[in-house]
């Protein structure tokens, strides 16, 4: 909706990952098409500042905590696994700051381009 901000919060099984310029052109840069997108770096200040581990970055109570202030309405979380050599597994889910609650995911497979 009008307004709303989102948050993409890139993570993998051993935590939270910085944003590579994969993630970026496959994802980032298609939702900040179309909608706010509140800066990733912004999110990782607030949790350091707050003494809240980056592996921790996704969970709910911390997305409420640090989000929200942030004035972002809803999370993207895209957990990258493997999927073999030349590929990664993403799961996206679409987070409800305000009540935690996944709203909706989905999972496909990014193939990795040299």
């Amino acid at each position: 909706a009008k307004g709303e901000k989102l948050l993409v919060v890139p993570t993998k099984d051993t935590g939270s990952v910085r944003i590579t310029r994969a993630i970026f052109r496959n994802f980032v840069r298609l939702l900040g098409a179309k909608y706010e997108l509140v800066p990733y770096g912004q999110y990782r200040k607030a949790a350091k500042g707050s003494g809240i581990s980056l592996s921790a970055l996704n969970k709910p109570k911390n997305l409420k905590a640090l989000a929200a202030p942030l004035g972002v309405s809803h999370a993207v979380i895209l957990n990258l696994g493997a999927n073999g050599s030349k590929a990664i597994k993403v799961t996206a889910s679409l987070i409800d700051v305000a009540t935690g609650k996944e709203l909706l995911k989905d999972e496909f497979v990014q193939l990795e381009v040299s």
